[in-house]
């Protein structure tokens, strides 16, 4: 069994003495035993402790499908797993789901905010002793726990800030969707010219392609032209993280830990050299436009504040790096669903309407002939709503995480303090509530919005969130 997980070379052939056979053996009865404690139901494992943890970091999608058909089959929306030692709790539902997302509830996000900086971000030991005493929180007012903490030690408030600065409010992020824009449109047409046939894999092109516009775009030219290989080391970064954070220890596997390595790496050559580049007293310090070097107003923003409150390069380098991580993990894998979706569908309205909306948005410059995008009615047509809502509803992994920081409560569930809550969206989105005559949950269909089933209750809403 062990050696079908691919764990046999690292850990040798120690294993199949009688010893750890014995041990096994007694862990395996331990943890039988423990299962019948009144509480929710128990997912099964193989090897206890160990088949569940490694199958939720590495097969999440089949994971979570294997806990709905449990929840389904025993008509209850809560059960149970390990990862590790720790016991996890899996919900699905509003009433359960809600609690999560309120104040004083005995849940909070400190463990896998704990686990994230150091994993995620790679910063110095110093850096990361400071980040996680930070325990004021992310608003303006502190949170209970951290009125002490120093104003210039608020690092969560900082961040927030410069996120809320440069990604949520429209002009920052208008400029940097018409800077990726312009140039992806350039891109295409110079390696797809219009009106001659080109064969290509779509996952490639969108991968390689729109990840270096979009990456460019937040964070400059140099981090990509002084890293080759940067996207590929990227997204083996991506699929490390959860290995790394909460996966067997890395002289059982290795490579999670190498591929975040380089990765971060990386990141800190670019840092490197581009504050020994940058001039901080240039006009291009406060524009609010692009420049090479970092890019983005908002990579700006997150530099100068780490050189004021004096964080390490790499530290500095790992909250830069994460960024351009977190916009393309989720953003570019949707893109090619949504296309392949589009050319693949059974519905035959999908890819005219889909054509016509994106010709209704087009615009075209009288002088020059260069073709760009109304991007407000671009990204507000029904049709490209429904699709990218359906991509979201069905291919999304992520799960909302919560750590019991005392004994408490879960509508009238008992959870130990040091246990987690996970409410996974891919139960979330393949329930039964999403269920349309004729289209199982589990099938990608956003023909709501010209087929409408015949129980308003059922329809799924274009742009609604599941």
């Amino acid at each position: 069994m062990l050696a079908d997980l691919g764990l046999s070379p690292p850990l040798g052939g120690w294993y199949n003495t009688a010893g750890v056979i014995v041990v096994l053996l007694t862990v395996s009865l331990l943890y039988r035993l423990g299962r019948d404690d009144g509480g929710p139901p128990m997912m099964a494992e193989t090897i206890p402790f160990l088949s569940n943890m490694i199958a939720v970091v590495t097969k999440p999608v089949p994971f979570w499908d294997r806990a709905l058909k449990m929840m389904q089959r025993l008509k209850t929306d809560i059960i149970r797993f390990r990862l590790g030692r720790v016991p996890v709790y899996v919900i699905v539902g509003d009433k359960k789901t809600n609690v999560l997302f309120r104040m004083n509830t005995g849940f909070s996000v400190k463990r896998v905010h704990n686990t994230f900086v150091g994993v995620m971000f790679g910063p110095s030991k110093e850096d990361q002793v400071r980040w996680l005493a930070d325990t004021s929180g992310r608003e303006k007012k502190r949170l209970p726990e951290g009125e002490h903490v120093e104003d210039i030690d608020r690092i969560w408030l900082r961040l927030h800030n410069s996120l809320h600065e440069y990604l949520l409010r429209t002009k920052p992020t208008d400029d940097l969707a018409t800077w990726f824009f312009t140039n992806f449109i350039a891109r295409t047409t110079k390696l797809l010219p219009l009106g001659k046939s080109t064969d290509m894999l779509i996952w490639d092109f969108i991968r390689y392609n729109q990840t270096d516009v979009a990456g460019r775009a937040l964070a400059g030219d140099l981090v990509f032209d002084m890293n080759p290989g940067y996207i590929d080391t990227m997204r083996k970064f991506d699929a490390a993280l959860l290995p790394v954070a909460f996966g067997p220890p890395r002289w059982v596997r290795p490579q999670p830990h190498i591929d975040r390595e380089a990765f971060l790496a990386m990141n800190l050559q670019w840092m490197t050299k581009a504050l020994a580049l940058f001039d901080w007293d240039s006009p291009a310090a406060s524009s609010s436009g692009w420049e090479p070097i970092f890019g983005s107003p908002l990579i700006r923003s997150i530099v100068r504040w780490g050189l004021e409150i004096g964080l390490s390069t790499q530290s500095i380098s790992g909250i830069c790096g994460i960024q351009l991580s977190g916009q393309n993990g989720n953003s570019v894998p949707a893109s090619a669903w949504c296309i392949l979706h589009a050319l693949t569908s059974s519905d035959p309205d999908l890819l005219p309407n889909l054509t016509a909306e994106s010709h209704a948005a087009l615009k075209v410059d009288p002088t020059t002939g260069a073709h760009s995008f109304d991007l407000h009615k671009l990204i507000s047509s029904p049709w490209l709503q429904a699709i990218y809502t359906e991509t979201l509803r069905t291919k999304l992994t992520h799960s909302v995480i919560r750590d019991a920081d005392i004994d408490t409560t879960l509508d009238g569930t008992k959870i130990p303090k040091g246990a987690m809550v996970y409410a996974p969206m891919p139960i979330a989105h393949n329930n039964p509530v999403w269920a349309v005559p004729g289209h199982p949950p589990q099938e990608f269909w956003p023909g709501a919005i010209s087929h409408p089933p015949s129980n308003p209750s059922l329809e799924r809403k274009s742009g609604s969130s599941p």
